[in-house]
């Protein structure tokens, strides 16, 4: 259930950015999800609009986009979007040391590899009414 502690971050964060624009609402934002974060869509959409009642945030179009996982090997400088599945991402999400137990370098094999993008979450845009 980190998604109701994400959502407090997000929430907290655009409402202080509200807050130094001057807006009296805020009326829509994307939020960017890499896909290896293990985050569940829906229920940080719920997280959202509930802690967004009774704030100026409240009712904000929220727009979801994600960030596909890439993949680099360190010693042939190849990256690549890897196909994994919901067991070998949550552990990627926790614990990416364990990246070479699930992969190897398609070009050259190494397992000498390291998370390029896919893992972060933010605020892509925003949209104030003053």
């Amino acid at each position: 259930m980190h998604e109701w502690a994400i959502a407090e971050g997000v929430v907290e964060a655009l409402l202080e950015r509200g807050r130094k624009e001057g807006a009296r609402r805020i009326t829509r934002f994307t939020l960017t999800l890499g896909e290896i974060q293990g985050v569940e869509e829906e229920l940080l959409r719920l997280a959202l609009r509930e802690l967004s009642r009774g704030t100026p945030l409240e009712g904000a179009e929220i727009k979801v986009e994600r960030e596909r996982g890439r993949v680099g090997c360190r010693g042939c400088g190849f990256e690549w979007s890897p196909e994994v599945g919901s067991e070998e991402e949550e552990a990627l999400h926790f614990l990416p040391d364990l990246l070479p137990l699930f992969l190897r370098c398609p070009r050259c094999d190494s397992v000498d590899l390291e998370i390029k993008g896919g893992r972060g979450i933010w605020v892509s845009s925003l949209e104030l009414e003053k």
